[in-house]
């Protein structure tokens, strides 16, 4: 890999580094912080209501709409930690430069559009490091992409999407 590659998505340099508030949510993570959100927060307020109408026995009703706010925690909160890892990775990831290795159709799709798995591999601290990411639009097996990881954890990486980072002067 060459010595200062160009990035194939615009990074800035330095860290910490401004992120588009949007940039955190694209893809699944977002799907699942959305999905999760609606589940809890319905399942916890009925959860509440039922519990607060009810009384003796009858108050065992309460748990069926707690399901959803289970149901809903489930979704949200690896959603919340995929955003979390997301957002440290963009403003303060190391970047290198990788190549996409393989794309692979998933059977999930998001909007009417298949989710890709997009594999790609990068130089590392100590030597070639896998990664790993999903979304619905893929760059070409064999293709450049910017790639910011944790130095202290390669395994963490993350491909920022175009238009992540504002450009200097307000570009997209």
């Amino acid at each position: 890999m060459p010595e200062n590659p160009a990035p194939a998505v615009f990074v800035p340099a330095g860290t910490p580094r401004p992120v588009r508030f949007g940039a955190l949510f694209a893809g699944t993570p977002g799907f699942f912080v959305i999905f999760g959100s609606i589940f809890a927060g319905v399942g916890g307020f009925m959860t509440l209501i039922f519990a607060a109408a009810m009384e003796g026995k009858e108050k065992l009703a309460a748990l069926f709409p707690a399901l959803f706010l289970a149901i809903g925690l489930a979704f949200l909160i690896p959603g919340l930690k995929k955003i979390a890892l997301r957002r440290e990775l963009y403003r303060n990831g190391t970047f290198a430069l990788g190549k996409v290795t393989s794309v692979e159709e998933t059977n999930t799709t998001l909007n009417e559009q298949t989710v890709l798995d997009i594999h790609y591999v990068f130089a590392g601290p100590y030597g070639e490091v896998q990664g790993k990411t999903s979304h619905v639009k893929a760059p070409p097996v064999g293709a450049d992409v910017s790639v910011l990881y944790d130095p202290t954890d390669p395994s963490r990486s993350v491909l920022p999407l175009p238009g992540t980072f504002p450009k200097p002067g307000g570009a997209a």
